[in-house]
């Protein structure tokens, strides 16, 4: 399931909204050095989310990159947050244009149930 924020163009309000929730995430060893485990949405060449711990003693893997990112190995529950949007819209680039736009991004968070491969 995945709920976040998105804004209405017509009126530049925000307002809650449900996305469909079918990303599929690949959970691994991490490929980069200094980092335990990585996490991919399946289809996906890189990394977006990166771990520095691996998981704890209770099975629980913490993780931040562009998105956040949760697990309990033990029930196979995860939770995923993506915070760009909102927060940080009409950030202007030095030269002037936008870097990020009001309403370019939506805010969400997802949870779901990791099957083992």
């Amino acid at each position: 399931m995945s709920t976040g924020f998105s804004i209405d163009k017509s009126t530049g309000k925000w307002s809650p909204t449900s996305f469909v929730a079918n990303e599929k995430y690949l959970v691994s060893k991490s490929t980069l050095k200094g980092y335990a485990r990585e996490v991919k949405e399946i289809g996906s060449n890189t990394a977006s989310i990166f771990c520095k711990n691996d998981f704890n003693e209770y099975g629980l893997l913490s993780c931040s990159g562009i998105q956040e990112f949760r697990m309990n190995k033990n029930n196979g529950r995860f939770l995923t947050a993506y915070l760009i949007g909102y927060w940080n819209g009409d950030i202007k680039s030095k030269e002037g244009g936008f870097l990020l736009r009001e309403g370019g991004d939506t805010p969400n968070m997802e949870i779901g149930k990791c099957s083992p491969l």
